[in-house]
Parts: C-alpha cells; sequence; structure tokens
C-alpha cells in the first residue's frame, strides 16, 4: 500500500496540471477496493467423537438426516471429509498416561508429534511428568494469526464452554504456539469485559489505526470483482478520452500512472495477496452487518454449558462481525469431561462415561447438542450479509475433533469445514480423503488463508494439501 501511495504522488507531481484528470480513476479504484472482504479463519473443537453408525464398517456417523441434523440447513455450505486419518494422534497417544485423549487435543489442529513428550512412543516409562511436553508445536490458528493479526486489536480470540472445567492439561488444551498452550477464555463475563468493555468499537482503518465510519459496500462493484471485471476496465474509454487531448508527454506520464494504479487495485483486493491485501492489511475493510456489542452475560454463566455456550457464540460471531479479529477458537467441554452436563436433557451419564459407550444414546444425544450449538454460530455468520454473499461465504471454519470415537479411536478423523473461503472452496459435497491425513486439510486452510506454506505440523505425515476447490 505504501509503495504504491509513493508512487502516486510522484507521479502526481510529474503530471502537474493533467493531474486533476486522472485524480476520479484513482479515487474510484481506491473506493471499490474498499469493499473487499476479509477472510476469517475459525476452528470449532467437538470433543469426544461421534458414534459410529450402527453397522457400518467404522464410517463416522455424520449424515445431515442422522447425527449432523443440526447442520441439515447448512449442507450446501459444507464440505464433509471423509476417511483421512490422524497419525500425530497416534503417535501422541502413545506416551504415557496421554492416551487418546491428550495425545489428539495436542495433535488435532496442529498435526505435531515430533519433538512432543519422550520424543517417541512408549519413551516416557514410568515417569508422567515427562510426557507432559509440546516441543513446537503449533496449530493452525496462531500459524494464520501470525500473518493476519496484525490487521485486528486481537491476532485471536479463544473461547472455550466449560472447557476447563472436567479435565485440564492435555484433556483440555488444544491450542498451542511454539509449545506453549493457548488457552481460551473460559468465563463468558470475562471474555465480553476485556473484548468489549469500551463499549462497542467502530471499525477500525488498518492504514490509519483510527476509528472510521465506512460507507455501505456496492454489491454491484463486488459481483464485478467476483467475475474478474476491473473498475480500471471500464474507465479506459474516459481515460483515452483524456489522453487524446494531452500531449506526448502526458500520454506517457497518464500511461504511468495507470500502471501504477493497476498494481494498486490487484494489490488491493487480489485474493492471492492474502487477507486484507496482503501481510500488511487492507484499506478499510468492513464489518459485514452492524457492528454491536452483544449482551453483557450474567455472573455464573460459566457454570452451565447453555449459558456458557450462548454467550460465547453471540462473543465470537460479533468479535468477528466487528472485525476485532480474524482469528477465532470455539472450544466446547474437555477431552474426557467427567462431570454430568446434560441433566436438563434427562441423561445422566457424564461425558467421559458417555465416550466410553456408557450409553450410546445419551452420546448421540450429547453430541448433537454440541453440533446444534455450532450451526447456530455458522447460521449467525450465513445470515449476516457482504456484498453479493454472506459472513460464511468469506470464512474457513474447520471442525474436527480429538477422537474419532469416544474410545481412544482415531481413525478416521471426524472433520468438516464450512464456509466457501472467498470463493476459493467448492461447499456442498463428501470428499473421500482416504489415503490422506488431517496435515494435508490443515494445510490447505492454512493456504487458503494466505499463509505460504508446503507442510503443516510434521513434514513426514504431509501428502501434500487436499483440493477443496
Amino acid at each position: 500500500m505504501s509503495k504504491a501511495i509513493l508512487k502516486r504522488r510522484t507521479l502526481l507531481k510529474q503530471l502537474g496540471a493533467a493531474a486533476f484528470l486522472a485524480t476520479p480513476v484513482f479515487r474510484s479504484v481506491l473506493a471499490e477496493a474498499q469493499t473487499a472482504f476479509p477472510l476469517r479463519l475459525i476452528l470449532l473443537n467437538l470433543p469426544g467423537g461421534i458414534p459410529y453408525k450402527a453397522g457400518a464398517d467404522g464410517t463416522p456417523d455424520f449424515f445431515f438426516d442422522t447425527l449432523a441434523k443440526p447442520f441439515a440447513a447448512l449442507e450446501s455450505d459444507m464440505i464433509v471429509i471423509d476417511g483421512a486419518e490422524s497419525p500425530a494422534s497416534e503417535e501422541v497417544s502413545a506416551f504415557y498416561e496421554l492416551e487418546g485423549h491428550g495425545g489428539g487435543c495436542r495433535t488435532m489442529f496442529g498435526g505435531k508429534g515430533e519433538g512432543q513428550g519422550c520424543n517417541g512412543p512408549n519413551a516416557c516409562g514410568t515417569s508422567e511428568a515427562d510426557a507432559y511436553g509440546y516441543g513446537t508445536a503449533t496449530t493452525i490458528d496462531q500459524i494464520v494469526a501470525d500473518q493476519v493479526g496484525t490487521n485486528t486489536k486481537f491476532r485471536s480470540i479463544g473461547l472455550g464452554t466449560l472447557w476447563d472445567k472436567g479435565q485440564g492439561g492435555d484433556h483440555a488444551e488444544c491450542f498451542f504456539k511454539n509449545g506453549q498452550p493457548v488457552r481460551p477464555f473460559g468465563d463468558p463475563l470475562v471474555a465480553f469485559t476485556q473484548i468489549f468493555g469500551g463499549g462497542t468499537p467502530p471499525p477500525v482503518s488498518t492504514t490509519t489505526g483510527t476509528s472510521t465510519t465506512p460507507t455501505a459496500p456496492d454489491p454491484a462493484l463486488i459481483n464485478q470483482y467476483a467475475r474478474g471485471r476491473s473498475r480500471l476496465d471500464q474507465l479506459l474509454a474516459e481515460v483515452n478520452e483524456i489522453k487524446g487531448i494531452a500531449g506526448t508527454n502526458e500520454q506517457a506520464k497518464l500511461d504511468q500512472h495507470l500502471t501504477s494504479l493497476r498494481e494498486l487495485e490487484k494489490s488491493l483486493v487480489d485474493p492471492s495477496a492474502g487477507p486484507g491485501g496482503g501481510s500488511g492489511g487492507g484499506i478499510g475493510v468492513m464489518p459485514g452487518g452492524a457492528c454491536a456489542t452483544p449482551a453483557t452475560p450474567g455472573n455464573g454463566a460459566a457454570d452451565d454449558i447453555r449459558t456458557a455456550s450462548a454467550a460465547f457464540n453471540a462473543i465470537g460471531y460479533q468479535a468477528i462481525n466487528c472485525d476485532l479479529t480474524r482469528v477465532l477458537d470455539m472450544q466446547w467441554l474437555s477431552s474426557g469431561d467427567h462431570l454430568p452436563r446434560f441433566e436438563w436433557m434427562g441423561l445422566k451419564l457424564d461425558h467421559h462415561g458417555m465416550e466410553h459407550g456408557s450409553s450410546r444414546t445419551e452420546y448421540a444425544a450429547a453430541q448433537t447438542w454440541i453440533f446444534q450449538e455450532m450451526a447456530n454460530f455458522l447460521t449467525m455468520l450465513k445470515t449476516t450479509p457482504e456484498g453479493s454473499g454472506n459472513m460464511l461465504d468469506n470464512s474457513v471454519v474447520y471442525m474436527t475433533s480429538e477422537m474419532s470415537e469416544g474410545n481412544h479411536v482415531h481413525n478416521p478423523v471426524l472433520q468438516f469445514v464450512a464456509g466457501k473461503g472467498g470463493g476459493q472452496f467448492r461447499t456442498g459435497r463428501r470428499l473421500d480423503a482416504t489415503g490422506k491425513t488431517n496435515n494435508d486439510v490443515l494445510l490447505a486452510l492454512v493456504k487458503a488463508m494466505g499463509v505460504n506454506a508446503t507442510t503443516v505440523g510434521d513434514a513426514k505425515y504431509n501428502n501434500g494439501a487436499i483440493s477443496l476447490a
């Protein structure tokens, strides 16, 4: 952005009296570029997997007329990824005392086992403490936040419904940066106060850092960009008329000026430059709906799964909608949560017991409820218009679990992607990923967010980014 502005200033000085003729073209391109919307990365954590389909050969029961019914209205916005494995989870789960819960939690969003624990399966002997080293584990939310986090008030935000109430440590910590856990907010009131404590934040310009009140984007211009039509191309006839009344020297300067404007236009709206026009950010990108402060959570909201989840959904939505962050982690419970959470549904068991088969009926009911909470959040995004689409269209949403099924089974790993990634993903389908790993899916997601990466997690578990196009 700064280089393009410097070019513009230099050229305007060179153009002299003719500068005013080209300036409207520049302003038009600049205003049009401000209608671009940022990409957001959202990670959703389901604890304990899902029950296998009765009588099936191990295929998870993730179908829109059964356990995944809460997502039925969002089917066209999703890609269900079948058959991939989670080898890093298998590796780390062999460390002393980590088994399926801890091994999966620390690898599900990062795909890394190397350098952790005792540096190898079954190598910890009888020393449990040796198992709790995370090496250099970094999850994809933090990888992406390093690139896009400077554009927003918060580089990333984590929200965890009762995430640390039933278990702790490896059973609950799922997000990491260089081997250090990145723990989510556990209390909605604390999250609200720290994120929205100063009232509703106005949109912030990523170039000046000052509050702005941008005009509503023009859907027609966004549609034109989606079809590859440049505003400069549409104004070319007008520019040619200007060149016709200018002298030879002035024409050359105008051509140079237009070349600079073309570079500026591309850097501001080209998705290949990354969210917001690359690591330097776009210019005044705008939230899609009315930025507002969510309702203030009550005291004690953190202790009930219903109130905590609803409050975190509202907080997470407005944090994204107000462009306070473009990286959001949402977690429900911990792996192996050992306290009853669903008595109000008539369920008697704790989640850990459900995971281990105490009642498949209760297990399915509890997981379906969490799916519904996820679907509620995604629906908020989908019903928020952005240009010719909606906020979900401009998001990369990834859901997985530390286990395929609760009884310490990792493969095949449960995964779905929601949102169109700004038009990069072809949704409304199931994708057979047999022979692939969740590392391959994670790599596709970070690349979609504009990160130039060739592997995610352990290189040995990468077979190349899976195609979501």
